[in-house]
């Protein structure tokens, strides 16, 4: 270890995890001017310290890189905490309904509610129209609901008429307005891109965006969390992130996937504005060469793209399966999309939750890698929930990565909606994670928040991965026991791997010297841990270029 720098701060008497395959373990970490100086023993690292050096006893306690959620959508469960009713996954049909009328009583009337979440099978079980259930809670509002997978909104029929929605309103591309089988009325569920029919009308503001950007970061900050990738960015949560970065408030690594098609828009983002927003919106902190786009829907509202057909269900039988049908964009436009998009410099992450939807993903790539040769752009499948075994290999062969995401590798409250369409058998198969990785696959950990996901803790993802099961004990069971992975299997996911698909393996992910100094402090050292301590895990401190942005009260 040689250096004339001299340590800004100095931590010792610990154990680091430092990710770095050189020095995999270490006592003891220096800092200077906000990178990682030097890793080693005590004697090395107190070595560098002078006589201003800050000297950190961390008496037997544990350091380790700080983790990166590559799926989340920042400002969306920010604004959910702050403004919206919000119930928890769990939560019973009384219990929204409930909620929704504290809500309504505490709000002049004609004020728009928005919230949830609420789960497909509630609606099964009742013979009443789903406006109408609304309509005697919230007479005097209009109430927008997100489903548990934010692809389905239930509205009331003040709402529906706020919106201007008919009998004689189209079903939009990609989308369908939910009817009653003997008026024809709309019903009040909207489905994948029919959302956008409402989603307009229940903007932020600049304000409250700016309001989440802060909340969001306390709250990341608290989970360990030093970077994120932004899995679906507007220009208003753009603004947001960049405006928060040049004010000295973000204090986290962003890699923002600009939306190309969405349930929020009417059309693809024009090649044009998708160049314009990567230039005008990147800062120090803020990474805008990414684009995200969806290629299909989600299992428990049949809008997924499977290669074997759903379960049986009213109004679909398997004789008429069709999985293309269900693809948001045809096979050969996708193709031609991200040859375009891998030519012009984007990363791209594409929803996939079927397996057929994968495979064309797959094969979209396999078309840009084609045309344009290889690009050193590691596009990605994003959440890889089911994908055939046959397409394992392709993620390693074509240089993808397969974004783990949301937490659905343990019994959740989404599982029951899983086993409905697709059976357990099938649903056995989601997140092949040990699979994959044995194929030469590189994955990457995401939380989805708050999508599928009532937090964004990385903890309980870790435990989940270790065993398969519920880590609280909450749900029985569990997902492809045989695809649980060890911890240090785990870990790059969260760190190096993560870092990686950011573009910033020279830049976090590691501790390691001229990395930035992004870490976070333990009290025990994660190998001691079991699964079920690893998801009540709490972060004693979380540092971020060198400077403490977070610390537990009363630690």
């Amino acid at each position: 270890m040689h250096t004339s720098l001299k340590a800004d701060a100095v931590w010792f008497n610990g154990d680091v995890l430092t990710m770095d395959p050189a020095r995999p373990r270490a006592q003891a970490l220096a800092v200077a001017q906000g990178r990682i100086l030097a890793t080693g023993s005590d004697h090395e690292v107190l070595a560098l310290a002078g006589a201003d050096t800050v000297r950190h006893d961390l008496q037997g306690q544990a350091l380790m890189p700080g983790l990166i959620d590559t799926h989340a959508h920042g400002v969306w469960g920010a604004l959910r905490d702050l403004f919206e009713v919000y119930v928890g996954l769990s939560s019973s049909m009384p219990e929204l309904l409930d909620a929704l009328a504290q809500r309504a009583r505490s709000l002049p009337a004609g004020q728009w509610i928005s919230g949830g979440p609420w789960h497909a099978s509630w609606l099964q079980e009742q013979t009443e129209r789903p406006s109408h259930v609304l309509d005697r809670v919230c007479p005097g509002h209009l109430v927008a609901l997100r489903d548990v997978t934010y692809h389905t909104a239930w509205l009331n029929t003040a709402a529906l008429q706020a919106c201007g929605i008919t009998r004689d309103t189209p079903d939009p591309e990609g989308g369908r307005i939910g009817r009653d089988p003997v008026s024809g009325e709309p019903d009040g569920i909207l489905y994948e891109t029919a959302q956008n029919l409402v989603r307009r009308h229940i903007q932020p503001t600049p304000v409250q965006c700016r309001q989440a950007v802060a909340h969001m970061v306390g709250y990341f900050h608290s989970l360990g969390l030093t970077g994120f990738k932004e899995a679906m960015a507007s220009e208003a949560e753009l603004a947001a992130y960049q405006d928060a970065d040049r004010e000295g408030r973000l204090q986290l690594h962003v890699a923002a996937h600009l939306t190309l098609n969405s349930l929020n828009a009417d059309a693809h983002t024009p090649l044009a504005t998708l160049l314009d927003w990567r230039e005008r919106f990147v800062s120090a902190h803020v990474h805008t060469g990414f684009i995200k786009m969806f290629l299909d829907g989600v299992a428990p509202t049949l809008t997924a793209s499977f290669l074997e057909p759903y379960l049986p269900q009213p109004g679909c039988q398997p004789a008429a399966h069709d999985p293309d049908a269900l693809l948001a964009i045809a096979p050969d436009a996708l193709a031609a999309l991200v040859t375009e998009l891998d030519r012009q410099g984007f990363v791209v992450k594409m929803h996939a939750v079927g397996d057929r939807a994968a495979r064309v993903g797959l094969d979209a790539v396999a078309a840009a890698r084609a045309a344009n040769g290889e690009s050193g752009l590691r596009h990605e499948i994003g959440h890889t929930a089911f994908v055939a075994a046959a397409d394992h290999p392709r993620f390693a062969a074509l240089g993808m990565v397969a974004d783990m995401s949301p937490r659905l590798w343990f019994p959740n409250p989404v599982t029951a909606g899983q086993d409905r369409v697709l059976g357990p058998v099938r649903r056995n198969r989601c997140h092949q994670i040990r699979s994959l990785m044995d194929a030469g696959a590189e994955l990457t950990y995401g939380s989805d928040w708050p999508a599928a996901a009532a937090d964004a803790n990385p903890w309980i993802g870790l435990a989940g991965m270790l065993t398969r099961r519920n880590p609280f004990g909450l749900f029985p069971g569990h997902v492809g026991e045989e695809q649980a992975i060890t911890l240090m299997q785990a870990l790059p996911l969260f760190t190096t791997q993560a870092a990686r698909a950011m573009g910033l393996a020279q830049v976090t992910g590691a501790l390691r010297p001229g990395l930035s100094a992004d870490f976070i402090r333990l009290r025990t050292p994660l190998a001691q841990l079991a699964p079920e301590q690893l998801a009540r895990m709490q972060v004693l401190e979380t540092w971020f270029e060198g400077q403490c942005v977070y610390q537990k009260s009363g630690d």
